[in-house]
């Protein structure tokens, strides 16, 4: 069971810790990029996901941004990126936001 459904163990766990970190490991030191990677693999696979991966949830995660109208350079930001180009890749429209954005001209 998580950690988190044991407030009492969460909170005592928490007053350890010296790191900001997301993903971290069995003794509570931050994972690494492999590490991240591995354990997103093995989470997907154990849900049946297919094409889940640590680069698609990164990309999912900067497309839902823009989708929202989030400035290209606060989702570089977010995304660790110093220059807003590097960010315009993860971004790229899909054949269906295309299609919406012609949708939006008026029928007039």
């Amino acid at each position: 069971m998580p950690l988190w459904n044991y407030p009492h163990c969460a909170d005592a766990a928490l007053d350890e810790v010296n790191h900001s970190a997301l993903f971290v490991g069995q003794k509570g030191e931050p994972l690494g990029k492999q590490g991240i990677q591995y354990q997103v693999k093995i989470l997907a696979e154990n849900a049946k996901w297919e094409d889940v991966s640590a680069h698609s949830l990164r990309h999912t995660f900067a497309k839902s941004l823009v989708d929202v109208q989030v400035s290209l350079d606060q989702v570089a930001t977010l995304m660790g990126h110093s220059n807003p180009t590097t960010t315009a890749r993860y971004t790229k429209p899909s054949q269906q936001d295309l299609a919406k954005a012609v949708e939006k001209l008026p029928t007039e």
